[in-house]
C-alpha cells in the first residue's frame, strides 16, 4: 500500500516522496513496523503524507481475532492498517501554490479549463465561447466565466482557484480567429487557431502533461536543493538552526538516542529509506557502528 500511495502522490499530486520505514521512536504504537511516504514542502518542512502499519498478531490477541490456517488449526490473525487523509489536501496546497493563489495539477483540478468571455454582451463572441466549450467539454472539465466583471478580476479569480489553464476570448481573438491559452503554474502563453479543433485539443493535452511534469520536477528540485548530508552531530546542531530542509545521517535507531536528538534540535527522524543511500556507518550521535542512513527534519 505504501508503494501505491507513493505512486499516487507523485503521479497525481506531482509531489516528490521518500518511501521508507519509521524508526522505533516514530513507529505507530503497537505496530511491529511502520512504513511511510515523506514529503517536503516549499519552506523545507517535512510532512508525513501516508503510512502503512504491520501489526502482526499484537491486536488480534487483544481482541481475540482468530482464523483457521492450512492445518485447520485456530491461529491469531495477522493485521495491517494503512491510510491517507485530508492532510494530502494540505500537502497539495503547500507544495505547489504561489503568491497568486492555488496551483493545482490538471489530474486533480475540479475545473481544468476556465474559458474567460471578455465581451459577454457581444453575441458573436458569446457564441464562439460556447462553441469552444462544446469542443472541449467531452475531453476536459471545462467552465465558462461570462459575468460582467473586469478581465483582471476574472483572471485573478481563476488564478486564486488554481485552475490549470485559462482560455481568453475577446474581440481581438474573435477577429483574428486565434485564442490565447494561459498556463497557471508558470503563466506561459500558447496561441491556437480557433478553426483547428484537433490541434486545440492536442495542445491542451500536451500542456497538461507539461504542467504535471513541471510540478513534479520543481518538487524534486526543492528536495534535492534542501538536503544536507551529515555525519557529525555537532555540525548537525549548528546547521539545523539555519537549514530549512531535510538531513540524511547515519543513525542507530535507538529510542533514547533519538529522544536526545529531538530534545536538542527539535527535529525527528522521518524514515529509513527503503532504497539505501549509502553503506551503514557509525551513528552521527552515539557512534554505534552499522547504522543505516536516515532522514531527519522539522515537521508540522
Amino acid at each position: 500500500m505504501i508503494k501505491l500511495y507513493a505512486k499516487f502522490v507523485e503521479e497525481q499530486l506531482n509531489i516528490k516522496v521518500i518511501v521508507g520505514k519509521k524508526t522505533a521512536h516514530e513507529r505507530f504504537a503497537g505496530a511491529l513496523a511502520t512504513y511511510t511516504i515523506e514529503t517536503m514542502m516549499q519552506d523545507g518542512q517535512a510532512l508525513q503524507a501516508g503510512t502503512s502499519h504491520y501489526f502482526g498478531q499484537v491486536f488480534a490477541k487483544v481482541f481475540n481475532i482468530k482464523f483457521s490456517n492450512h492445518e485447520n488449526q485456530q491461529e491469531f490473525g495477522y493485521q495491517t492498517s494503512w491510510g491517507v487523509s485530508t492532510r494530502l489536501i494540505g500537502a497539495l496546497i503547500m507544495a505547489h501554490s504561489d503568491d497568486l493563489g492555488l496551483v493545482l495539477p490538471p489530474t486533480l483540478a475540479p475545473i481544468q479549463i476556465m474559458i474567460l468571455n471578455l465581451a459577454p454582451k457581444n453575441s458573436e463572441i458569446t457564441k464562439l465561447v460556447k462553441t469552444i466549450f462544446t469542443i472541449l467539454e467531452p475531453y476536459f472539465r471545462v467552465a465558462i466565466n461570462d459575468d460582467d466583471k473586469s478581465f483582471s478580476f476574472k483572471k485573478s479569480e481563476s488564478q486564486i482557484k488554481g485552475i490549470p489553464l485559462t482560455i481568453e476570448i475577446g474581440e481581438k481573438e474573435w477577429q483574428q480567429a486565434i485564442i490565447k491559452l494561459v498556463l497557471r503554474h508558470n503563466l506561459t502563453t500558447i496561441f491556437c487557431n480557433i478553426n483547428d479543433e484537433q490541434l486545440l485539443i492536442k495542445q491542451i493535452k500536451t500542456a497538461f502533461t507539461e504542467i504535471s511534469t513541471n510540478l513534479l520536477d520543481s518538487s524534486q528540485k526543492n528536495f534535492a536543493n534542501n538536503l544536507q548530508k551529515i555525519v557529525n552531530f555537532n555540525d548537525y546542531q549548528k546547521l539545523v538552526k539555519t537549514h530549512k530542509g531535510y538531513f540524511i545521517a547515519p543513525f542507530c535507531g535507538d529510542i533514547k538516542c533519538e529522544a536526545q536528538i529531538k530534545t536538542l534540535t527539535r527535529t525527528t527522524s522521518r524514515c529509513i529509506p527503503l532504497v539505501a543511500v549509502d553503506n551503514p556507518t557509525s551513528c552521527f550521535k552515539c557512534q554505534q557502528p552499522d547504522s543505516p542512513w536516515t532522514y531527519f527534519a522539522r515537521s508540522y
